[in-house]
């Protein structure tokens, strides 16, 4: 059911995407990537505010759990509303609405004194232009999204430049291109074979174009945001001028551009987070030292899908300072 509500909603953010697209370049532009990461910021809340995480830091139990009582009531009315019984359904649906208020009353109340549960369940409008001036100057955003069409799909893939103006590509897949990806992303899962050959041949031109790739700037952290069906896939991996992409930028993966940040820490203390870039191999790390070759991004801008990477909660002043290499 929870699957069923959310992809219906999903088709709200895939017609406003479609609609900032038709406006063309600039305002339009900038519409159709703040839809998209609305869209999978709007997917993620939801999946987290309903499955067993505890969002609900320092929230009184008596109130959680009379959220979840309502919850569980409500679902139990609308699915005897489903049913059609006749006779019932005036009192069912009197009852549905009473315990829908009740609900809204209290997420209310609980939003009010806890704006960081909200924010969760309700991510904030993404704006391009101020992640632009609120990410660092070498941290550049990639940002994916898939729309289907009558044969096969489009991915658009919308990026900030070396002016830092959005730039974006759109490159429509086939259907048998479609099952290929599809086929190798499974065989990614479990024991994976060493010699498996990940990416078909012209992958890496159907996901970053050259006259994408052209736009980027030459010395930044690529932070991406996949979507659908790109979703576990390695993209650090894509191959690119008989390497890999992470040969060519270091990269850093969110699973949305558009979440919130992390809650503000006390002045004097930082959070880094970090990620290495491919190994040089004129002068490799022995196992048991650091990474020469390592760079450091605020954990606010960058928060990563999957396992998560070492993070240092060191309060010292010299690492908030300390120069990225």
């Amino acid at each position: 059911e929870q699957q069923r509500f959310l992809i219906d909603k999903l088709r709200f953010y895939d017609h406003a995407f479609d609609i900032g697209l038709a406006r063309g370049a600039g305002e339009g532009r900038l519409r159709a990537w703040s839809a998209a990461e609305r869209s999978k910021s709007f997917y993620l809340a939801h999946l987290l505010a309903n499955a067993d995480v505890p969002l609900f830091d320092d929230v009184d139990p008596a109130v959680v759990a009379e959220i979840n009582r309502l919850e569980a009531e409500l679902d139990a009315c609308e699915r005897a509303l489903g049913t059609g019984r006749r006779g019932s359904d005036q009192d069912l649906e009197a009852r549905f609405q009473k315990l829908s208020d009740a609900r809204s009353r209290l997420l209310q109340s609980l939003m009010k004194t806890n704006p960081r549960w909200a924010s969760l369940r309700h991510p904030p409008a993404f704006d391009p232009t101020a992640l632009a001036r609120r990410l660092p100057r070498d941290v550049t955003p990639v940002s994916f999204y898939w729309r289907d069409a009558a044969q096969g799909a489009r991915l658009h893939v919308f990026g900030m430049g070396s002016d830092r103006e959005p730039i974006h590509a759109e490159v429509a897949w086939d259907a048998t291109q479609l099952g290929d990806l599809a086929r190798r992303a499974e065989q990614l899962r479990g024991a994976v074979d060493d010699y498996l050959e990940i990416f078909a041949e012209g992958t890496t031109d159907r996901m970053l174009p050259p006259e994408f790739r052209a736009q980027l700037p030459a010395e930044a952290c690529l932070l991406i945001s996949a979507h659908g069906r790109l979703r576990g896939i390695p993209l650090h991996a894509l191959p690119l001028d008989g390497q890999s992409l992470i040969d060519r930028w270091p990269v850093q993966y969110v699973p949305s551009l558009g979440l919130p940040t992390a809650a503000r820490r006390s002045a004097g203390t930082s959070v880094l987070l970090w990620y290495a870039t491919a190994p040089k191999p004129a002068a490799p790390a022995a196992a048991d030292q650091p990474l020469a070759d390592s760079t450091r991004v605020p954990a606010a801008a960058a928060q990563p899908e999957g396992p998560s990477p070492a993070v240092s909660a060191e309060s010292s002043s010299a690492d908030a300072s300390a120069p990225s290499q």
